[in-house]
Formats: C-alpha cells, sequence, structure tokens
C-alpha cells in the first residue's frame, strides 16, 4: 500500500529543472548518496528507508547545486558542510 502512495505521488509531482553544476561524475553522485543512505540507516533505525532515502536526495542536490565537484574535493571540513545541509533537509535551524 505504501509503495502505492509512493509511486502516486511521484507520478504527481511536476518535474523541475534544478541548475546542477554539472562537475560531478556520475560515481560520485552514486557514492555519496549511498554513503549518505548507509549513514542515515545505521544511526537511525526507527524511521522508514524511504524517509532516509528522501533525506539523501535533498542533500546531494543542495550539495550539487552549492558546490561544484572539484570545490567539495577541496573543501577539508565536508563533515560540517553535510551536517548543515542535513540539518536544513530536514527543517531545522543550523546552528
Amino acid at each position: 500500500m505504501i509503495k502505492k502512495i509512493i509511486l502516486i505521488l511521484l507520478i504527481a509531482t511536476p518535474a523541475f529543472a534544478v541548475p546542477y553544476s554539472g562537475t560531478y561524475p556520475t560515481i560520485q553522485v552514486r557514492s555519496l548518496w549511498s554513503h549518505c543512505f548507509d549513514g542515515l540507516t545505521k544511526v537511525d533505525r526507527i524511521s522508514p528507508s524511504e524517509i532516509h532515502a528522501y533525506t539523501c536526495d535533498c542533500i546531494l542536490d543542495k550539495t550539487r547545486v552549492r558546490y561544484p565537484y572539484q570545490v567539495l574535493i577541496d573543501t577539508d571540513n565536508r563533515t560540517e558542510l553535510f551536517r548543515l545541509m542535513f540539518m536544513e533537509c530536514i527543517g531545522m535551524d543550523p546552528i
């Protein structure tokens, strides 16, 4: 039943263009998403996996819009960048 609801929401949601920088290799995008999902699943075993997937989609979208690939690679404190985007994606005010 829940899969049907998600499918309906995905079909009913209008597509919109996101201004990605286009500098991320496909394997890097998949790797970042996978690490995000695995990390959230280990930390939060209560929330459904759909919530983790949505959160990682949000974080990755924000990453690709805000930071070109080389900037992300050259950044010393990626953990802090991802923490701030995580807070934003779950609706908390980053402090």
